[in-house]
Parts: C-alpha cells; structure tokens; sequence
C-alpha cells in the first residue's frame, strides 16, 4: 500500500472515530485513536504511550487496520 493509500485510510479511521491497530515495518506495533492526520504522518494516541507521531513511510503493507477487539485474550486468575 502506497503512503497515499495509507493516509487515505488514516482519514477515514479518523473521521469515524475508530480505534486502530498499526504495525510497522520495524515489527512494532500501536494500539489507539488517530486524533491527527497530516501530509506525511499521523499522530495516534497510543493507549499505552500516549499521542506518537507515525510516518505513513513506516507503516507495513496493510499495517493500518480497526482494531480488532475480539483479538484481546482475556486474563483468568
């Protein structure tokens, strides 16, 4: 996917208000909202490190997608 496709994409999760999941090419990884979308990059509040800045450039291939809530594993004591 190309960073315009990306960004494309990013304005939509932003729009609607969706939480993502973002992997990228460094095999990190971003649960979270966008809460900005500019020409070269998002800014996405992490749930864990708060608001990041990330380039389209170093998003995977189809690294930009919901997040999927029925992926989270649930703790048992």
């Amino acid at each position: 996917m190309t960073g315009h496709a990306t960004k494309k994409k990013a304005e939509f999760y932003l729009e609607d208000n969706r939480k993502v999941h973002i992997s990228l090419k460094s095999g990190t990884f971003y649960n979270g909202f966008i809460v900005e979308v500019k020409e070269e990059l998002l800014i996405l509040k992490d749930d864990v490190l708060g608001n990041l800045p990330v380039f389209f450039l170093d998003i995977s291939d189809d690294g930009l997608e919901p997040y999927n809530y029925n992926d989270k594993k649930e703790v048992s004591e």
